[in-house]
């Protein structure tokens, strides 16, 4: 007998989040929600825990873990 199965594996990447672009502070924090069970999306995004900031959600795409596009667009800002 041949048992076939799917092996995953754990990729860890790296990215810089950029201090919050209305006070400046570096209390930012990428959140993930996970939805409600079929009733809402699941939701990606950065949000800055010293002035309540927040930046673009990102809604479940394909079932993809989005925040690496969330971090994207919290980090886009004019200079």
């Amino acid at each position: 007998m041949i048992y076939e199965y799917t092996e995953t594996k754990t990729i860890k990447k790296q990215i810089e989040i950029l201090p919050c672009p209305f006070c400046g502070s570096n209390n930012v924090k990428p959140i993930h929600y996970n939805g409600s069970y079929g009733y809402s999306p699941s939701e990606d995004y950065v949000t800055c825990t010293s002035c309540g900031a927040t930046g673009s959600r990102i809604g479940d795409i394909d079932g993809r873990n989005n925040m690496d596009l969330a971090i994207k667009k919290w980090n886009r800002r004019s200079r």
